[in-house]
């Protein structure tokens, strides 16, 4: 059993629980943004300003989806070449494209590609 604050093993568990707690309350939102039976381009419009905050570090996240030929962007979006790329189809049918980018260069400090996340965008 961990005990002691200053255990490293204590601290990792403690930080992957945080995480896990900010995937939750994206996935949380998004279904109640959802569930608000508004136009899909609103209801888009505000579940990708709400993607980056999930993220291990969401001031340097932004994100993007594509559908049925619009874009909908977070606050300051930009492609980069530290980004998850998701295609998703939607209940009827129809296709799209969420892409999350890193606009900081520390890439591989962010574990960009984590498994998790992907679970997330999938």
């Amino acid at each position: 059993m961990i005990s002691n604050q200053n255990n490293p093993e204590y601290n990792r568990l403690l930080h992957e629980q945080r995480e896990r707690l900010k995937e939750l309350a994206c996935i949380n939102q998004t279904t109640s943004i959802l569930k608000e039976a508004r136009p899909i381009e609103e209801s888009l419009q505000q579940i990708v300003l709400v993607l980056p905050a999930a993220w291990q570090y969401p001031e340097y996240t932004v994100a993007r989806i594509r559908y049925e030929g619009k874009t909908f962007l977070s606050v300051d979006f930009i492609e980069t070449n530290w980004r998850m790329t998701q295609e998703f189809n939607t209940i009827d049918g129809e296709k799209g494209q969420l892409i999350s980018s890193i606009l900081k260069n520390s890439a591989q400090k962010m574990r960009v590609h984590s498994s998790k996340k992907k679970e997330i965008l999938s």
